[in-house]
């Protein structure tokens, strides 16, 4: 190798005591603030189509020199580089995916996660809130000249804060109005760098039920999603009107909000919805 590159890594997105901003939550921690990532995949991709890949331990990365900022720790890992003009790319992967070295800017392009289809609602949650990807902006690298370079690491899924009240549903003569289910839809997969990926688009494929029982009256649930795909959110309402106390439904509803565009990594949405006799409601926000 002909020269050392010097880089500065942050996971912006939850480190120790730390909190992104964009994944900020004002009630009870879900896991956000302590991710599980296993390994670090570091990508130098030269501007000739070239890739060196390394792969760094957590404990490594923990145990190399830290500073401070107010953005969050920077962890600072020396490397060995070609010169030539080259952009490194970093991925965070889970411990559910093991590390994958690539041969190719295009390969790079197109890592993927696993796919959280055929896992448990908490195993698919702690494995996607693992998940970091950032590149750096294209630097030229000499053996002359001492190189630093700095990477910022973004959780790659969006989060989103379902909340309902179906109270006002008990308006128009109805003597019980219960949610009994709310689902999620969204992707099974997401690339890592998907504003670059080539590869098949992500399909909405996944589906969510929330976990345990369903508050009645009104409650909160919350869930992860890849990005690329229109998500969706599903809510369905028992209602009874016959005045017996007898719990003989007289019908159930299902409400579905889609989002107008697919949600962006790192980022945090609302969905409120409320119900009056029959008639919904649902306001979705993006902060």
């Amino acid at each position: 190798m002909d020269s050392q590159v010097m880089l500065t890594v942050r996971m912006e997105a939850g480190e120790g005591a730390l909190k992104s901003a964009s994944m900020a939550d004002p009630g009870r921690d879900h896991g956000d603030n302590n991710p599980s990532w296993a390994t670090l995949g570091v990508y130098l991709a030269y501007a000739n189509g070239e890739v060196l890949s390394y792969e760094i331990s957590r404990e490594a990365y923990e145990d190399s020199v830290r500073t401070c900022s107010t953005a969050g720790y920077n962890h600072h890992v020396t490397l060995s580089a070609l010169e030539g003009r080259m952009t490194v790319y970093a991925v965070a992967f889970g411990s559910k995916q093991q590390f994958k070295p690539v041969g190719s800017v295009a390969e790079l392009r197109n890592l993927a996660s696993v796919s959280v289809q055929d896992m448990g609602s908490d195993e698919a949650r702690t494995y996607m809130q693992s998940l970091f990807s950032g590149k750096s902006s294209e630097t030229e690298v000499s053996k002359e000249v001492p190189v630093h370079i700095d990477v910022t690491l973004r959780r790659l899924v969006a989060k989103i804060d379902v909340q309902y009240d179906v109270q006002d549903a008990y308006e128009g003569g109805y003597v019980r109005a219960a949610m009994s289910g709310i689902t999620f839809k969204g992707a099974s997969m997401g690339y890592f760098f998907p504003d670059e990926a080539t590869g098949s688009p992500a399909a909405m494929d996944y589906v969510q039920p929330i976990d345990g029982t369903v508050s009645e009256r009104n409650g909160r649930a919350v869930f992860y999603t890849f990005p690329g795909v229109r998500n969706e959110v599903d809510f369905e309402i028992d209602y009874e009107n016959d005045g017996t106390g007898s719990g003989a439904l007289d019908g159930v509803n299902t409400y579905s909000a889609q989002f107008a565009e697919p949600l962006a990594p790192n980022t945090w949405h609302y969905v409120r919805f409320t119900v009056r006799g029959t008639q919904a409601t649902c306001n979705l926000v993006i902060e």
